[in-house]
Order: C-alpha cells, then sequence, then structure tokens
C-alpha cells in the first residue's frame, strides 16, 4: 500500500508564522494579536468550562491539575461574550 505525499510550506520559526499569518488575520478580524500560547489557553479554559476531561485530552496533559493550574483561567460572562 503506497502513501500519498503532501506537501505544505511552513515558516521557518514561529516568529515567521507571526508575523505573516496570524497578526494580519487578527487585525483583519478587529481582534488583539497576544501569543500563541494565549490562544492555547483561551482554548483551555472554553473547554474545561464544557468539560475539564476535554481539555486535558485537547491540550495533551498525562493530568488534569497541569491543565487546571496552567491553562485554565477564571473568566466571567464579560470576557466570555467579548462585551465590555
Amino acid at each position: 500500500m503506497g502513501y500519498s505525499t503532501c506537501t505544505i510550506s511552513l515558516p521557518g520559526n514561529v516568529k515567521d508564522l507571526q508575523n505573516r499569518l496570524m497578526q494580519p488575520a487578527f487585525e483583519r478580524a478587529g481582534l488583539e494579536w497576544k501569543s500563541l500560547y494565549a490562544g492555547r489557553r483561551g482554548l483551555g479554559t472554553l473547554l474545561y468550562e464544557k468539560s475539564p476531561q476535554a481539555a486535558q485530552a485537547t491540550l495533551r496533559h498525562l493530568n488534569l491539575r497541569t491543565t487546571e493550574s496552567s491553562y485554565v483561567k477564571t473568566i466571567d460572562s464579560t470576557e466570555r461574550d467579548g462585551r465590555d
């Protein structure tokens, strides 16, 4: 059985990815760019609210305490809904 190959052009480093792709996309969407890890923490927080186990699995943590201590932030409904 043969395997198909897929060639993806990736940037040489994370800073290049941020400058070429992420920041312009966020600006077009009217959002403020923070960092890749801020996005990871935000994802962890939102998933954790629905299912702590889903957050742990998605973030690939062996221990739920890692997810809770490093990737979950308490947010109020104003922040969650994006309203001022």
